[in-house]
């Protein structure tokens, strides 16, 4: 099950899965953000709105230690 954030704060999504996430280019736009359950730990899905290349997306896990 995925749980869609819909105004992300980049200390609440660290302080619920130990990921840091990183700040967008100015112009770039945040339209979605999930976080996602796996074995291994949880992991982050962003979608962005972006002049070029257009809508993008990333995904970060925390790494291994």
């Amino acid at each position: 099950m995925h749980n869609e954030v819909s105004d992300p704060d980049p200390a609440e999504l660290r302080a619920a899965t130990g990921i840091a996430t990183a700040g967008c280019r100015g112009d770039w736009a945040v339209c979605g953000v999930q976080r996602v359950p796996l074995p291994e730990g949880p992991g982050i899905e962003m979608l962005f709105d972006a002049p070029d290349p257009g809508r993008a997306s990333h995904f970060a896990v925390r790494a291994g230690v």
